[in-house]
């Protein structure tokens, strides 16, 4: 494909191996390109010590590292670089805290599309979070009303881009009503590729797994009280407690393993890079969600889907709104009670555990996220032409 035919995406966002939320997301989404020739893709990524500025993931997918986590200077340095590309679509992943997690850095980076839409080209967001839906016990912040007035200025202003998506049509929903945006869209999260014909149903050992970033309404502390209650009916029972810190919880997982260093059973590995998805999802026999409440689509409910990891969550509105929405099954709970005989019941019967894996894996190869970045690219003017090659993983 020659150049001069080439559409220039630029996607903004935190890239692997960067553990700033959203960057597999920005990766799953912006390796799609490979099988795209006539798409270009640019990532302007974060900074991280020992990665390279710039280099090249495929012969359409470059990542520049140009931007640094709670700085001031990071709208500047992206409108210079997005002035010297040119692109024909700008694309951004946001969270309210995707550049910083500090009032002042955090609220001017929120201008970002606003400055790429009247002075760059064409601009969307994926809004993966909205103040509405957060329950303010487990936020990233304490919202009391200036935090509100802060929030609702801040999506006012997302609101500049062209178009911007959530991914549930009930955050859309409210968006619509609240701020009488005519440009919001709900767009599908996107499922992982799966890898396997089918998970192993029968595990080496019984592991329930957990899977995040935690300290807000990811806790560990209920997980480990409702494995300590299965674990005498279960020879070698594991809670593998995967993930690291919620951004706003600094030293929260220290705080665990600490605790519970003397609890056998309990595996914590820490970070779980894109590499090693595969081999950790597929050594789990279920996947527990104990969380207290939601803030928008789960990315690790999604990865479930790809992998054939059954899901027994407690009962959130928003994950059961998810579930439809998106089309896949899991198991909900309403108290701890119906929490452990859910898991007891995936642990021992493998038929009902296989036929919710199979069903969510047809789910899961229906909505990829090759069907969705072709789609965002579609609503947005731009023809994906199809062409398949290898992607590479990423460091």
């Amino acid at each position: 494909m020659e150049k001069e035919n080439q559409k220039t995406v630029v996607m903004i966002g935190a890239f692997p191996p960067s553990r700033l939320g959203l960057s597999e997301y920005v990766y799953n989404l912006a390796t799609q390109a490979v099988n795209h020739p006539n798409i270009k893709v640019i990532v302007l990524a974060d900074k991280i010590e020992g990665e390279p500025d710039q280099c090249q993931l495929e012969s359409n997918i470059e990542i520049v590292r140009c931007w640094e986590y709670n700085k001031i200077s990071t709208i500047p340095t992206l409108y210079k670089k997005l002035k010297k590309i040119k692109p024909d679509l700008v694309w951004w992943n946001l969270i309210f805290t995707s550049f910083a997690n500090k009032k002042v850095p955090a609220f001017l980076s929120l201008f970002g599309p606003m400055m790429s839409r009247y002075f760059i080209s064409n601009t969307i967001v994926t809004l993966h979070q909205i103040i509405e839906a957060m329950d303010s016990k487990d936020s990233f912040v304490k919202i009391g009303l200036l935090e509100r007035i802060f929030f609702n200025i801040a999506t006012r202003i997302i609101l500049q881009a062209n178009l911007v998506y959530v991914l549930m049509e009930n955050y859309a929903e409210i968006i619509r009503k609240k701020y009488n945006a005519k440009n919001i869209r709900r767009m599908p999260h996107g499922f992982f590729p799966f890898k396997k014909e089918f998970a192993q149903l029968d595990k080496p050992k019984p592991r329930i797994m957990i899977f995040g970033k935690f300290g807000t309404y990811k806790k560990v502390e209920r997980a480990v009280e409702i494995f300590e209650k299965l674990k005498p009916e279960f020879y070698n029972l594991e809670l593998f407690v995967a993930g690291t810190d919620n951004p706003s919880c600094k030293g929260y997982m220290n705080s665990m393993k600490e605790k519970y260093h003397d609890n056998q059973g309990i595996i914590f590995p820490g970070y779980i890079a894109e590499e090693d998805l595969e081999r950790v999802f597929s050594e789990a026999a279920i996947m527990m969600f104990p969380y207290t409440s939601s803030t928008g689509s789960s990315g690790v409910a999604h990865l479930c889907c790809s992998y054939g990891v059954p899901i027994v969550s407690t009962y959130i509105e928003d994950i059961e709104q998810l579930s439809k929405q998106e089309g896949f099954k899991l198991e909900l709970a309403k108290d701890d009670e119906t929490m452990l005989n859910l898991l007891r019941e995936y642990l021992t019967n493998f038929e009902k555990r296989g036929k919710l894996v199979e069903y969510n894996k047809n789910v899961a190869r229906e909505k990829s996220f090759s069907n969705i970045f072709r789609k965002y690219l579609e609503e947005n003017g731009i023809e994906a032409t199809q062409h398949k090659e290898k992607i590479k993983k990423a460091a």
